[in-house]
């Protein structure tokens, strides 16, 4: 949704699990991943900036805390996919 130079999102990522893989490959369980973004654009004044305005807001990523695995990777059973929170500009 925009509005006013507000940016808002939310969604969510469903992945199945995994129900076939060759011998040397483990299953990968599916999982869901809950996103949402929150951001103003301020404007600026290109004259000075060279840009007419910058975006700053907030990011997150698995929300729900989800046990969330890469399937493609080598590494994938060691390795979780964290919960970030990050400021974007």
């Amino acid at each position: 949704m925009r509005a006013n130079g507000w940016f808002a999102q939310v969604n969510l990522l469903d992945a199945f699990g995994e129900t076939e893989t060759n011998p040397f490959k483990t299953t990968t369980l599916g999982w869901n991943d809950r996103r949402a973004e929150l951001a103003k654009t301020h404007a600026l004044d290109p004259a000075v900036y060279g840009a007419a305005g910058v975006p700053l807001g907030l990011q997150g990523r698995n929300l729900l805390g989800n046990d969330i695995r890469n399937s493609a990777s080598f590494k994938k059973d060691e390795i979780l996919l964290p919960i970030v929170i990050f400021v974007c500009s």
